[in-house]
């Protein structure tokens, strides 16, 4: 049998574990290489040998150290201006590639498929066929629909099937919860000192970088990400994984429950840096939706609120009496030019859904196109590039996601598991209201977070997983 022949390549062997090993040290050898960091590639090697062949640690180890490093940095064999080989494509396909070994040789079962991998899959499949019919740049196209759909699914599917009990799940949570406090520091530090980190990026730091230039007296950082955007979101989610670990915190614990509040006023006080409108209320929305279905609690946690509220408003002060805060009015709330740039997007993305309404004037073809960023609606760009049928697909995945969470919320029969259903139902609040007025959803580092969590949430017989 396929199992007994292939004895050696398991995992509980030392011949399994040496294999993991020494492909570990390929991949540590080619960071080096590519990157020059021998520190990285050391701890890259480190970290596999202390997992000893595990995947769950390895994908938990993928989880932390592509929140560490901006995309840019994190990338080798450039080809022009756009990576071919990234440090997320690399470890994703390493971690896959040693799943599919496990479950030919029978150490793992596949967990059935569920309605939302087959929407996805559906889903790729349709921009897929767009990128290779109608796609003015095919290398681009292909490039964004791996990183921003492909990628992102193949993590749910690890994620789902990993994290499948009490252990790797407690310490899934953990790695989110030391991300959002390494997003937060950075983005203090970027603020404060009006540096970006990852400078060396081509791509990194543009916010920092022009708010210096232009003298504006407030940095929006954007952490080791491209963008503020994606920093804004990402700590975001993590403050609500923060606030799970403290509402699921022994009441006896009183020094760990002050340490979560102060990681909580943190990531606050973080995502108000980045000066996002629509990401604020996105914030406060999800917040909103976990108080209203906690009613009950509510009194409970008002003590927390308010001192939330308290420590964060020094900030805000500073904010309202700084030289930039009536400017930021001016170009970010009473600016009509910056109201009809916005209604003029939606305008043309509206008239390229009306020229191809079935299947769209081909993926990421809007921004060549127009010559500008995006639609500024997550919905719109998917209708003017990829018509009805994508657009469609995409709103039915997350409609999935929110009833799945509203589901597993209702009949959670562990209260710690129900508690984690409501914070996954805010995050997917957070992400759906952000989506109205950015395009977040082709943003790489937010769907892959996004799906790395809705794997955990998501997966079969979770009610009992805590338990």
């Amino acid at each position: 049998m396929i199992g007994s022949k292939a004895l050696f390549l398991r995992e509980e062997t030392y011949l399994g574990r040496l294999m993991i090993i020494l492909i570990a040290i390929c991949f540590a050898g080619l960071i080096v290489l590519g990157f020059g960091k021998i520190s990285l590639g050391i701890l890259c090697l480190l970290a596999v040998f202390l997992c000893a062949g595990k995947i769950e640690n390895l994908f938990l180890l993928f989880l932390l150290t592509f929140s560490f490093f901006s995309i840019d940095e994190m990338s080798f064999l450039i080809v022009g201006t756009h990576p071919i080989i990234t440090y997320d494509r690399v470890f994703v396909a390493l971690l896959f590639f040693i799943f599919l070994k496990q479950i030919a040789l029978r150490e793992r079962k596949l967990l059935p498929f569920d309605k939302i991998e087959i929407i996805f899959i559906f889903l790729i499949i349709i921009v897929g066929f767009s990128v290779a019919t109608k796609s003015l740049n095919k290398l681009m196209g292909a490039r964004v629909l791996t990183d921003v759909f492909f990628i992102p699914f193949i993590v749910y599917v690890l994620s789902k099937n990993l994290i499948t009990d009490k252990k790797y799940f407690k310490k899934f949570v953990s790695v989110l919860f030391i991300v959002g406090i390494y997003l937060s520091m950075l983005a203090f530090y970027e603020h404060f000192t009006k540096k970006d980190i990852f400078s060396s990026a081509p791509e990194a730091g543009v916010a920092v970088q022009r708010m210096v230039q232009e003298d504006f007296g407030w940095v929006r950082p954007n952490g080791p990400y491209p963008n503020d955007t994606t920093l804004a979101v990402c700590t975001a989610f993590c403050f609500f994984i923060v606030l799970y670990k403290y509402i699921t915190l022994d009441s006896t614990k009183t020094y760990a429950k002050l340490s979560h509040v102060i990681v909580l006023v943190m990531i606050s006080i973080a995502i108000f840096f980045t000066l996002y409108r629509g990401i604020w209320l996105a914030w406060i929305l999800g917040l909103l939706t976990w108080l209203l279905i906690r009613r009950r609690q509510l009194l409970k946690l008002s003590f927390v609120l308010l001192l939330l509220v308290v420590l964060i408003m020094p900030f805000f002060i500073k904010f309202l009496e700084s030289d930039f805060a009536s400017e930021f009015y001016q170009h970010r709330v009473a600016n009509v030019a910056n109201i009809q740039d916005r209604l003029e997007r939606f305008g043309y993305a509206l008239s390229f859904f009306k020229e191809s309404p079935i299947d769209g004037i081909g993926f990421q073809n809007y921004t060549l196109i127009m010559k500008t960023a995006s639609q500024h609606n997550q919905i719109l760009a998917m209708l003017s590039e990829t018509g009805l049928i994508g657009a469609s697909a995409y709103v039915l995945l997350f409609l999935f996601l929110f009833h799945s969470s509203i589901k597993n919320y209702r009949f959670a029969r562990d209260k710690a598991w129900k508690e984690f259903s409501l914070i996954y139902l805010s995050i997917i609040v957070v992400f759906l209201i952000a989506g109205l007025g950015l395009t977040i959803g082709l943003d790489n580092n937010i769907n892959l977070l996004l799906f790395a969590i809705s794997g955990a949430a998501l997966g079969p017989k979770r009610d009992t997983l805590l338990e």
